[in-house]
Order: C-alpha cells, then structure tokens, then sequence
C-alpha cells in the first residue's frame, strides 16, 4: 500500500528526532570522555543484527535484482553522512550550526537540477542561492572573516572542521535520498541493512586513526556495564531511525524529504544545544540559521508543474523503472526531475536522458579534441 505524502512527512520529521538525539548522545559521551567512535560502532553493529534477525524471521525476499545497486549506495551514502555528522560532533561542532549547514544541499540540487533539466532559472532562485551562501558565513562565523572574539569561549579549536563536514554531509544526503527512490520495491528494513553495516565498517576504521581516540578500549575496558549501557541507547535511537528514514524516502520526492528532513533537524538541534547543553544563540547564528530555512521553503514552493506527458512509457516514470540506458545521464534526469517537479513522474524522463546524452558526448568530444588541435596550432606555428 503506497504511503500518503502527509504520513511520509511525518514519518520523515520522526526520523529528524531520532536521528538529533543519536547525535546529542554522542556529544554526551565527548564530554564525558568515552570513545564515542567506538560506542557508535558497537550500537551499529548491534543494530545491524538486530535487522539482520528480523530478516530472518520475516522471510523477507532479496531486493529485485536491478535495485541491488541501488541499496547498496542508498546505505553507502546514508553511512558517509551519518559518519560524518558523528565526528562533526565528536570535533566540537555544535548540533544546531551543523544541520543548518546541512540544509544546503536542498537549494544547491534544485539548481542543478534546473541546469541539468533545461528549465528556467526565476529570480527567486537567485535570492535562495544567496540565503543560503550568507546563511551559511553567518553560521560558521569564519575566523577570517569575523575575528577570533566572535566565536563562543567553549568552541574547540577542530569545530571548524565540523562546519567543512556538514554541506559534504548534506550532499550525500541527497544522493542516499534519490539512491533510496530508485529502489522503491526493495525493503526499507533492507536498505537500513545496507547502511548499518557499511556504518559499522567506516567507524570501525576511523576508531584506528590515533588523532580521533588514542586507547579507545581503556575505558570501556574500566567500565563495561556503563559502556553496554551507551550502546544499548545509541541502539535505541538509531534501530528505528534508519528503517523510518528509507521508508520515507522511499515514498516523497527527494526535494520534499530533504526539505522537512534538513529543517526538522536545523530546529531539534538548536533546541538540543540550548535546552541541554546551556549553549547561547548567538543573533549572528539565529539570523544564518533563518536565512538558510528562508532558502530552503524558497527552493521547495517553486517547483515545475508538468503535464502528463500522453506518449510517455509510464515504466519509464516511477522510480522502480530501469530505463534503456541506466547510465549517468539517466540517473541525472531522474534525480534532477526529484528535486525539480511537484510530481516527478510525469516528467518524461525517456526525452531529458537522450538529450543529456548529447550534451555529455558533445562535451566528451570538445574535451578530448580540445588539447589536440591546441597542440597541432602550435605545431603548424613553429614549423
């Protein structure tokens, strides 16, 4: 039974909770001095079981076999994501000012998505374009630009590095939602599957590096009971997060999950910052973080109408469709229409594809035929 749009974004928002309070667990456990990195890796690990025994039991069918890729890249990306935004948090970087930053890859897809498509860039384009660059300067304060004495006086020297990882966050948000829409008919609990244990990989190799943790068994190996403890809560919040997450991307356009994903989490983590960890709104902070949600409801009310296209193969209009070519201009038209329409599937996707194919190959050729006939010029000049 296809989900409603109203459900999925409720279901949407519920995964935006979930997901700020993994988050501020893990800040918890930084203050506390625990190896955060490896307590995450032990919830993933314990949550990729747990799905992996629901399986089991539920006798669940494999995906079909042209969405298996997809799968794999909807948990890869959702993996890079969440392991960055872990270690934004572990490096200082304050929840709320991340997932603002987070939000960028709402307006930055929708303009591709208008280049790749061919459609009109408006005015307001411009405008959300604008927001969220200034949005983003007034979140991350750069030292640069603003001068030491404006950053808080408990800001560790690494938060910078947070305020990098968080629109490389947001991107691969976007890729895991239009990954997740082109596997439509493969199981969300699959597709958390596939995350929790690409996750569980990545944390465990970033546990290895010296400068993230030096010793991160000796305390676990002090305290095991209180370090189960962590692991059962990381379990808790983050075993249904991901599995509502797939699920409702699986059902919304991209442009509307990431919309209410990205500003249902800019709202919980300034209210986790706040509420739990006493920290100050800064007015520069409030005004960016306003900017960037102004950017993003810009970006999502003005989408395309599109017609129903009479001609149009319908296998060709709904994500679980493999197209005659599943290449890049394909995958580009469908992802660029998801960011793009208000009802991505009566785009004819079949058309947008083939031109792209065009313009990559007339780009390919001025590409490689470019330096070749710089290089006779300059041979027919000196001889």
């Amino acid at each position: 039974m296809a989900m409603s749009y109203a459900c999925g974004v409720c279901w949407m928002m519920t995964t935006g909770f979930c997901l700020t309070a993994a988050l501020t667990v893990v800040r918890f456990l930084t203050r506390a001095g625990w190896p955060e990195l490896t307590i995450q890796a032990g919830g993933y690990i314990m949550s990729c079981f747990a799905v992996a025994a629901y399986l089991i039991v539920s006798r669940k069918s494999g995906p079909p076999e042209g969405e298996k890729r997809w799968m794999l890249s909807a948990g890869f990306f959702m993996a890079l994501s969440m392991v960055m935004l872990v270690t934004s948090v572990k490096l200082g970087t304050p929840i709320g000012d991340m997932s603002s930053l987070v939000s960028i890859n709402v307006v930055a897809s929708a303009l591709l998505g208008r280049l790749l498509l061919g459609d009109p860039l408006r005015w307001v384009h411009g405008v959300s374009a604008l927001c969220s660059l200034v949005g983003a300067l007034l979140v991350s304060r750069p030292t640069i630009l603003f001068g030491q004495e404006i950053q808080a006086a408990d800001t560790p020297n690494t938060a910078w590095l947070g305020y990098l990882l968080g629109p490389i966050a947001g991107l691969f948000d976007a890729c895991a939602i239009i990954s997740a829409r082109k596997c439509p008919s493969t199981s969300e609990w699959q597709i958390a599957l596939s995350y929790y244990s690409q996750a569980a990989i990545l944390l465990v190799i970033l546990t290895q590096v010296p400068a993230l943790e030096a010793h991160p068994m000796a305390k676990i190996q002090a305290s095991p009971a209180e370090a189960a403890m962590w692991v059962g809560i990381l379990t808790v919040w983050d075993l249904p997060s991901m599995v509502i997450y797939a699920m409702a991307a699986q059902a919304l356009p991209a442009a509307l999950s990431a919309t209410v994903d990205t500003a249902s989490r800019m709202v919980l983590g300034f209210v986790a910052d706040v509420l739990l960890f006493g920290g100050e709104l800064h007015v520069l902070t409030c005004t960016g973080a306003v900017l960037m949600l102004l950017a993003v409801a810009m970006t999502a009310m003005v989408r395309e109408e599109q017609q129903e296209h009479p001609q149009s193969n319908p296998s060709n209009q709904q994500g679980s469709a493999e197209t005659a070519e599943d290449d890049v201009a394909s995958v580009a038209s469908f992802a660029a229409s998801e960011f793009v329409d208000v009802e991505p599937s009566k785009r004819d996707l079949g058309v947008i594809a083939r031109q792209l194919r065009l313009r990559f190959s007339k780009f390919g050729k001025e590409l490689l035929l470019g330096p070749v006939q710089t290089f006779g010029a300059l041979s027919d000049s000196v001889a």
